[in-house]
């Protein structure tokens, strides 16, 4: 998935002249409402017990607003021999609403390369990338105490050749070389010139170690024109040789030396071109239309090569060309995405030979391995517009550099459709949001869900409902836009997220193996398994107690399960053990509510589920309250009928079996004993006293349980009880499900001896 970055564009060109003075106005009474000059000042530091060599090191310090176009920088040197310098750098009050992006550069680069260049300021040390910088509120006060910390680290070198024996175009060619983290976090770049006439050249960059156990993605991507070569665009480093894609990448290690010979060959492919046109009559606005092509993976998952055009102000199409790699498989689906939302024509959409469709499924694949590929021509989608705001709930507002996320519509058929990217500003708690979709058939619509991400770390999926923001999608209200567009469709983003995130010891793997999130739970995020379990550390957005934000760590594996609401329960081990062995699972809000009554339902299927007892998906019963929309149901049903342990009642004329009531202790137990195939006997007295001696049925089960130890009763009033007819707690289901599992596997271990 790849989010693209939107600004609506509804400025008229001929009207900038004239409003002109007073965006410049506006603009400065926004972004810098006190234009006082404040400072933001402390060290600069190299690494502790470090010193500069002869010379000093020379070091740019830059101020930059995120979304501002001016920035701020001055060079300070650190002198030689020594370990920090102090500096001060004078900025323009921010608005109360901004603040400052403090980062650092090397001016001076010598060899041998120490430490890393062009690094951000955070509270929490320095970090690489904006997306993780602390911005610098210099709003009312100066900014004291900003340190700014060379980090030193080991240098990952090599060379980029191209294809065969080609040289470059006597203008050179300049490729760009990018330095990502397990986590797709950008860690940096730096630039080589591949000389007119050479095969290639060679590169150096300094990032900071890595962790034990993980590494970096290394990719090139040309900057300057190749002619009529046909040359990838962009390609990852592979041990087995240059990849397209950055799942295929090979993570380079340097927690403990540097790395060399990280070489890759430019890779080529075949052309992919065409038109995007818009439909009949239509003409592009003042502005244009600029639109992203790109060339995916039959299965969707990775972007090979990409292109841009627009469509000129009072044209009807404009063209792009792409190479891509030569396909192996089926083909490629082609897809195009508007760089900025337009009430007209639907934001993203997929290439097919009968006109482009919303529905990837729909899409007809490209196929280049024998030749290039013309007249891939698109035409934008038109459609109706879904509007609203989305919010921070319970008082929040963002903190420092926003709330960022995505919108989603889920098209009709299930699968996911168009989207748009929100940013909640610092200091805001809503933000609007405009996504255009198809016009749907009446009788139908859209399903929405929306998630935020910090840091690149992803939250999990939320869905709209006119009730209220639910996690459970089957809860989730249709949009429709059958006759007209929907507004005040609001999303409210939920204060309050469970970390927890069970991953299924089943997609383990052998150390070192490559994983991808769509493995598991979030298909953002890859890295490498270790130790056979498929884990992942990452940070979630929750609220803190206060109106402010606060970041909760949770490490999620595929050996530690839990929920938030059984550490005070007598059964957490026997929760625990279960979910282990995907026999119960959790509600949408990942939660077990132990102490919540089973229904019939549900203790049937967790009864069959621990006894791995097959069922079949195209079962049918004749329970007359049973809908034949509830597949996962009927399985178990049917399967429960078949060895008698459920054969319902008949109520006013009708089989029923009634799968919402709540289960009592007794049919409980006769449910479980029956389907684990413990015999039973009608001889035996009563072990409780609450159990009426005509209760024969009744006695052989709880007789039996007693005997187990499955269910030992409680003793009320000088009396051993059992209850009966009360209902059974979800917690109590999981004890005797799991004591009974026990006592099989005894059983089990005697027989074999």
């Amino acid at each position: 998935m790849e989010n693209m970055t939107r600004r609506f564009q509804g400025t008229v060109l001929s009207l900038v002249a004239i409003i002109f003075s007073s965006l410049f106005i506006f603009l400065g009474n926004t972004i810098f409402a006190d234009v006082s000059a404040k400072t933001i000042n402390w060290t600069i530091s190299l690494p502790w017990g470090q010193v500069a060599d002869s010379g000093g090191i020379t070091v740019g310090v830059s101020a930059h607003i995120p979304e501002a176009s001016n920035t701020v920088s001055q060079n300070f040197i650190i002198p030689e021999w020594s370990n920090s310098v102090s500096y001060s750098v004078a900025v323009p009050a921010n608005g109360a609403d901004s603040g400052y992006e403090v980062s650092y550069s090397l001016e001076n680069k010598k060899d041998p390369i120490r430490y890393s260049n062009a690094w951000y300021y955070s509270s929490e040390g320095t970090v690489g990338g904006s997306k993780l910088a602390t911005l610098v509120d210099v709003s009312a006060n100066d900014a004291t105490g900003i340190n700014l910390s060379l980090l030193a680290g080991n240098i990952i070198s090599g060379e980029i050749s191209l294809p065969g024996a080609d040289v470059a175009q006597s203008g050179g060619l300049n490729i760009r070389i990018e330095i990502d983290s397990i986590n797709k976090w950008y860690m940096g770049s730096t630039y080589l010139l591949v000389a007119g006439w050479a095969h290639s050249g060679s590169y150096s960059i300094m990032v900071p170690a890595n962790s034990s156990g993980s590494g970096y993605e290394v990719s090139y991507h040309l900057e300057g024109a190749v002619g009529n070569n046909k040359y990838l665009r962009s390609a990852y480093y592979n041990i087995a040789g240059s990849m397209p894609s950055w799942d295929s990448a090979s993570f380079v290690d340097i927690s403990s030396n540097s790395a060399s010979g990280i070489d890759m060959a430019i890779l080529t492919g075949n052309v992919i071109s065409g038109t995007v046109s818009l439909p009949m009559g239509m003409t592009a606005p003042a502005w244009g239309i600029e639109v992203d092509i790109r060339t995916l993976t039959s299965n969707w998952k990775s972007t090979l090569a990409k292109a841009y055009l627009i469509i000129p102000a009072g044209s009807n199409s404009g063209s792009y060309s792409m190479v891509a790699p030569l396909s192996t498989g089926s083909g490629y689906v082609i897809a195009y995405s508007l760089k900025a939302f337009n009430a007209w024509f639907v934001d993203n959409a997929y290439y097919s030979s009968t006109g482009c469709t919303p529905y990837i499924t729909s899409s007809t694949l490209v196929n280049i391995s024998t030749g290039d590929a013309s007249w891939i021509n698109m035409t934008l989608l038109t459609g109706n517009t879904i509007s609203g705001t989305v919010s921070l709930t319970g008082g929040l507002i963002a903190p420092a550099g926003g709330v960022e996320g995505t919108v989603y519509i889920v098209l009709p058929n299930g699968e996911d459709g168009t989207w748009t990217d929100f940013n909640i500003p610092k200091g805001k708690s809503s933000v609007n949001y405009s996504l255009t979709v198809p016009t749907n058939v009446s009788g139908s619509g859209y399903k929405l869900y929306f998630w935020f991400y910090a840091n690149s770390i992803y939250s999990i999926a939320w869905y709209y409902s006119t009730l209220g923001t639910t996690l459970d999608p089957n809860l989730a209200s249709i949009v429709d836009v059958s006759s007209g567009n929907a507004t005040w469709i609001s999303l409210g983003l939920i204060d309050s997220i469970s970390p927890v995130v069970i991953l299924i010891s089943s997609w383990g793997g052998g150390r070192g193996d490559r994983w991808a999130m769509d493995n598991c739970i979030d298909w953002d995020k890859s890295g490498n398994i270790h130790d056979g379990k498929c884990a992942w550390t990452g940070t979630l957005l929750v609220s803190a107690a206060s109106s402010t934000w606060a970041v909760q760590t949770a490490t999620w594996t595929s050996n530690e399960i839990t929920f938030p609401d059984i550490n005070d329960s007598f059964a957490k081990k026997d929760i625990i053990y279960l979910a282990k062995n995907k026999i119960i699972s959790w509600f949408p809000d990942w939660t077990f509510r132990p102490d919540s009554w089973a229904t019939r339902a549900e203790f049937l299927a967790m009864a069959i589920r621990s006894l791995w007892i097959a069922t079949s998906d195209t079962a049918s019963v004749k329970f007359t309250d049973i809908p034949a929309s509830w597949t996962w149901m009927i399985s178990y049903l049917a399967k429960a009928k078949e060895l008698g342990i459920a054969n319902g009642q008949t109520i006013d004329w009708e089989l029923k079996f009634r799968p919402n009531d709540l289960i009592t202790r007794g049919e409980a137990m006769s449910i479980l004993l029956n389907a684990a195939k413990i015999k039973t006997t009608v001889t035996v007295a009563a072990a409780f006293t609450d159990i009426p001696a005509d209760w024969t049925w009744m006695i052989r089960y709880l007789a039996k349980a007693k005997e187990l130890g499955i269910a030992n009763g409680q003793t009320i009033g000088w009396e051993l009880k059992f209850r009966p007819n009360e209902p059974i707690t979800r917690a109590e289901t999981t004890r005797i499900i799991t004591k009974t599992l026990v006592y099989l596997k005894k059983q089990q271990a005697i027989n074999n001896r």
